[in-house]
């Protein structure tokens, strides 16, 4: 189900490819939220994109999701990245909701949409009963993407050596909301 084409109102969400390598590119370039994923700018773009999708394909090969591309349904242009990740933090594995779009697509509402779909999904699938978004404490539009999906920031910790706040929605308060709907 997971590796599945699914679709959102503006989406198309799909696995990724090698093919897609050369696509992801623009990520890299003028982004100044690398510094919240421990990368730097100015760092080889190519190499960057290559290592990130092939980390993707070797996530779907172990079991452990991964990111999938995000299509835009009317210009079919990759702007972003979303998926389910199993990570561990703090001793304990969880499953994050991990979302990455390209900067010339911000604000436009992208990575609530593909994070509020993968937050069904994976409560649909069973994955987990909580899910995380864990985002660097100085990455205030990422946080706000995690509210807008129902998380509640609940602590804040280091991941992989970086200082960030997890915020967490459990399977319980996923279905209250959606009751109340």
């Amino acid at each position: 189900m997971y590796f599945e084409e699914h679709q959102t109102e503006r989406l198309v969400i799909r696995p990724l490819t090698l093919e897609d390598a050369h696509l992801w590119v623009p990520y890299f370039e003028n982004n100044p939220n690398l510094r919240f994923l421990g990368l730097t700018q100015g760092s080889n773009n190519l190499e960057n994109e290559e290592t990130w999708i092939n980390r993707q394909l070797m996530r779907y090969q172990t079991n452990t999701f991964g990111m999938l591309a995000l299509i835009d349904k009317q210009t079919t242009t990759m702007i972003g990245q979303c998926g389910l990740l199993v990570q561990e933090v703090d001793g304990k594995t969880i499953h994050e909701i991990g979302y990455h779009i390209i900067p010339s697509y911000w604000r436009q509402g992208y990575a609530t949409e593909a994070a509020i779909f993968m937050k069904h999904l994976g409560f649909k699938m069973g994955v987990s009963d909580e899910l995380t978004s864990l985002i660097h404490i100085e990455n205030i539009g990422s946080q706000k993407v995690a509210r807008n999906n129902g998380m509640t920031c609940v602590n804040q910790t280091t991941f992989r050596e970086l200082p960030i706040f997890v915020y967490k929605i459990t399977k319980n308060e996923y279905y209250e909301a959606t009751n109340k709907v």
